[in-house]
């Protein structure tokens, strides 16, 4: 259940509700949808604004619920949810399975996010927080979360809702005054005590970028294929073993310093999202052994699974909109020369005796693009072009007509099909009518 209040300076609960009547008021809107398009008509810089959003919206505290006034002293208990807000975020992509929901905020210049958690508390909260922010990509301020974080109602007719979303398991890091060591064959080993340094790995995106400090790798011919091991939403009966195999095996191998205790509490967190039935303790600890054991033995291999064209330096931090904006330009600019290469080869492998000399119309219907492809591309081949017909068209005899190579048997109107200049017979002996849909001839023969 949600707890509600009047607006942001009233911290006396006014009512609960359930999740989905929440979302439901978001979505749809409520008595304050006339008020919340008012706000946001005038816009941050209003000096109404403020004032507006302040005292004339309820607001939701999503991560616990409080007896009678919110603060820390009177948390009664998680909500098993917790919320994050998104600053200054144009476009979101939702499509990560532990987004709950999300949508716009009140400025419509970023985001609210529900992630479901489990085992959150006041202690763990900031540390969940963060690690929630990294699993998501998003770019958030450390002191922006804490456990009393309020957010005004807002309205989003595009709201975002997965409810078959992912549970996270809230982080409770482990603290050693003694951290065991071992030797071992070529050095000495830590236990699996985590720090605060530690660096968990989920692909192997930063192997690109070992002495590199670019901000981005682009892969012009062909996708990269990199290891992002994937975990189905669910997982039954008889492939339970196997699917929790490969997946830790996977993360053992890129987090290689990484030993038993990560692999159980990774392997509970995958238990308790995606196995149906649940695995019990004894077999995930024996899948983890054998994994520990084969990575040991040097004989589990990564799997690159996961194509990308564009691979960002992870030690180099841009919010998704930035992201967003380098990877449109790029692949706008791949794109643009993939289709300058088209007509390029178009051009280059010519048929003066058939065609006669080259026009855009005649480019039009060789390259099936439309008019105004070619001619935004024109001007790069223009004088190109013009030498080629200077060149080739003088030395030719006149072009034949239509009439003169072809002639069409059985059909009735031959008003349908535009004069030589315009048309172009291809090899699925088709015609064009006048507005380029393809027709098939009857027959076709030499005259």
């Amino acid at each position: 259940m949600i707890n509600k209040f009047n607006n942001v300076k009233n911290p006396n609960v006014s009512s609960t509700h359930s999740i989905d009547d929440v979302l439901y008021t978001i979505k749809n809107g409520d008595d304050n949808l006339d008020i919340i398009n008012s706000i946001r008509t005038l816009g941050k810089t209003n000096i109404l604004y403020d004032e507006l959003k302040t005292t004339k919206l309820p607001t939701f505290r999503f991560n616990f619920t409080f007896e009678n006034k919110a603060n820390n002293n009177n948390i009664t208990q998680s909500t098993g949810f917790i919320y994050i807000d998104v600053d200054n975020c144009n476009s979101l992509q939702s499509d990560n399975s532990y987004v709950f929901a999300s949508w716009k905020s009140l400025s419509n210049a970023g985001y609210g996010i529900l992630v479901k958690v489990e085992g959150l508390n006041q202690l763990n909260f900031k540390d969940t927080y963060m690690s929630i922010g990294k699993e998501l990509n998003l770019n958030i301020d450390e002191n922006a979360g804490k456990p009393s974080q309020q957010t005004v109602l807002t309205y989003d007719a595009n709201l975002y809702h997965n409810p078959e979303s992912l549970i996270f398991k809230a982080i409770n890091k482990k603290v050693s005054n003694a951290i065991i060591k071992k030797k071992e064959r070529g050095g000495i080993t830590m236990d699996d005590t985590f720090s605060e340094s530690s660096k968990i790995r989920f692909d192997n995106i930063n192997d690109y970028f070992i002495d590199n400090d670019k901000p981005y790798i682009y892969f012009n011919d062909e996708k990269e294929y990199i290891s992002q091991p994937f975990i189905p939403r669910r997982v039954e009966d008889g492939d339970r073993n196997t699917t929790l195999f490969y997946v830790l095996g996977q993360y053992s191998l890129l987090n290689p310093s990484l030993g038993e205790n990560y692999l159980i509490n990774w392997a509970n967190t995958i238990n308790i999202n995606v196995m149906y039935p649940r695995l019990d303790e004894q077999e995930i600890k024996g899948i983890v052994k054998s994994v520990l054991k084969k990575r040991f033995e040097k004989t589990l291999d990564l799997n690159l699974n996961k194509a990308r064209r564009i691979l960002f330096n992870p030690s180099n931090k841009m919010n998704q909109n930035e992201k967003m904006k380098i990877t449109n330009k790029l692949n706008g600019k791949a794109k643009k020369e993939v289709t300058k290469k088209e007509i390029y080869d178009i051009i280059e492998g010519w048929n003066f005796d058939f065609f006669g000399k080259i026009t855009q119309k005649k480019v039009v219907l060789i390259s099936s693009k439309s008019i105004a492809t070619i001619k935004r591309y024109w001007g790069d081949f223009e004088a190109y072009v013009r030498d080629l017909n200077n060149n080739k068209v003088s030395h030719l005899s006149t072009p034949k007509k239509m009439s003169d190579i072809y002639c069409i048997y059985k059909c009735s109107d031959i008003n349908k099909f535009v004069i030589y200049e315009d048309l172009f017979p291809d090899s699925t002996r088709n015609l064009f009518t006048k507005n380029r849909k393809k027709i098939p001839l009857f027959e076709i023969r030499a005259a």
